[in-house]
């Protein structure tokens, strides 16, 4: 829903706003990495919460914002190291190379 939060240079100031019990997670919007098309479903279109059906183990779903910079390879190794649990940078950083490698033809 939208609503009116203040003017701006005389002009109405809009920003969206949840209406209902839609989720708190966060949108996945960028799914890469895989060598067959997924299957794949919206649960949510408002809340663009997409769901892997078939194929999940072998996609890989970017969950977090991506700023306006694009998503760095930094972004990218700082989101598989907290998500598969690896301390070592290096150690994550050759893993991650691995896995996208993998899913080249």
């Amino acid at each position: 829903m939208l609503r009116q939060d203040g003017e701006v240079d005389g002009y109405p100031e809009f920003h969206l706003v949840q209406h209902g019990s839609g989720t708190a997670r966060r949108p996945r919007n960028l799914i890469f990495a895989t060598l067959g098309k997924p299957d794949i479903r919206f649960t949510s279109a408002l809340d663009n919460d997409i769901e892997v059906a078939e194929r999940a183990d072998e996609v890989l779903v970017y969950d977090r914002p991506v700023g306006k910079e694009g998503l760095l390879w930094r972004h990218l190794l700082s989101w598989w190291q907290e998500t598969r649990d690896i301390a070592d940078q290096e150690q994550a950083k050759r893993s991650l190379y691995r896995r996208m490698e993998a899913s080249l033809p």
